[in-house]
């Protein structure tokens, strides 16, 4: 199986605990599901995904949408594996709303996608994934190859009263560059011009820059489709210092390609997505196709006294490897 990605997708691990100052608990929701079995759907049929690997606290629908019970800031991810020889065309929904979109072809062989969001929900606002109008889809699925998935995850509830002068509250983000083509070139940051959510006006969609309104420790995705036959190679960057790339391209067809980082930032530090210098990267998008976005989160602030209940703890890392390497298996 060929694939889109020149990185391997950092792991990300997180073990978070929000106390409030008369010492609740945030009630935890989260959940992941993949398909274990080939599945077609068209005209916008859901994706039900059969096989529940985790799920506590949330709740679905009889058409396998998550519903929300605990209004709050949430994080989504999901990818896709298509058949071989097939295409894929997924959309991530907030109700009504396009969030993300996935697109996946490598002629006579297999490609992947994925995206990710980071959404506030309502009570009663549902997420999921869908095949693109009029479209038909075939993805690839065996009981131990699960490619195809839906993650979810409540990052912050509505109704946990934090301690304000210890504890910042939520910021998070989703901005999808590409309601149009782009291209950038010689180094430049990417402008993203359309902002889902943007807590705490963390992005500048006029300089496509995040900046961290506090010290602490933050989650970020970073996703792209590269124009039909062509490449493209972004960098992320933390102030000046490059901290990992995604890199795509599929002969005849359409590249994805993704990355994800856990970052200590100060604050007033900056965080943005860059062009390789002397490269130019041509982007696939439209105002119904959000395939570029770039997504943040605070995990936990520096700051994590909570009155008279100790400190929150938080264990994250990201890691990757900066040479190339050779697995072997011996038998």
């Amino acid at each position: 199986m060929s694939a889109t990605w020149i990185d391997i997708l950092l792991l990300v691990a997180i073990v978070a605990q929000t106390q409030s100052s008369v010492g609740s608990i945030q009630a935890p929701t989260a959940f992941t599901k993949g398909q274990t079995i080939d599945v077609h759907v068209s005209n916008g049929e859901n994706i039900l995904y059969n096989k529940r690997i985790t799920e506590i606290g949330a709740s679905f629908d009889s058409e396998g949408s998550f519903v929300c019970q605990t209004p709050g800031l949430y994080a989504f991810t999901f990818y896709g594996l298509t058949a071989e020889d097939s295409r894929l065309w997924l959309e991530m929904m907030k109700t009504d709303e396009l969030i993300a979109s996935i697109f996946g072809h490598t002629k006579n062989d297999y490609a992947d996608s994925g995206n990710a969001a980071i959404v506030h929900l309502n009570t009663g606002d549902k997420v999921y994934v869908k095949a693109h109008n009029n479209y038909n889809h075939a993805l690839f699925g065996r009981a131990d190859q699960i490619y195809t998935t839906i993650t979810g995850e409540l990052l912050f509830a509505d109704n946990i009263e934090l301690d304000v002068e210890n504890f910042y509250g939520p910021v998070g983000l989703l901005s999808a560059i590409l309601t149009k083509h782009a291209s950038v070139s010689d180094g430049l940051a990417l402008i993203y011009d359309k902002s889902i959510t943007n807590i705490r006006s963390a992005c500048n969609t006029t300089t496509g820059t995040i900046t961290a309104p506090v010290e602490g420790t933050y989650l970020f995705h970073f996703h792209a489709l590269a124009y039909e036959n062509t490449d493209f190679w972004l960098e992320l960057f933390h102030n000046e210092n490059y901290v990992i790339s995604s890199y795509g391209y599929t002969e005849g067809s359409y590249a994805d390609a993704g990355n994800t980082a856990v970052l200590h930032l100060k604050k007033g530090d900056i965080v943005k997505t860059n062009s390789r210098p002397g490269r130019t990267a041509r982007l696939y998008g439209a105002s119904n196709e959000l395939y570029t976005t770039f997504c943040g989160a605070l995990l936990s602030p520096t700051v994590k006294k909570i009155s008279g209940h100790g400190t929150q703890e938080v264990i994250a890392f990201s890691a990757g490897p900066t040479q190339h390497e050779t697995f072997l298996r011996f038998i």
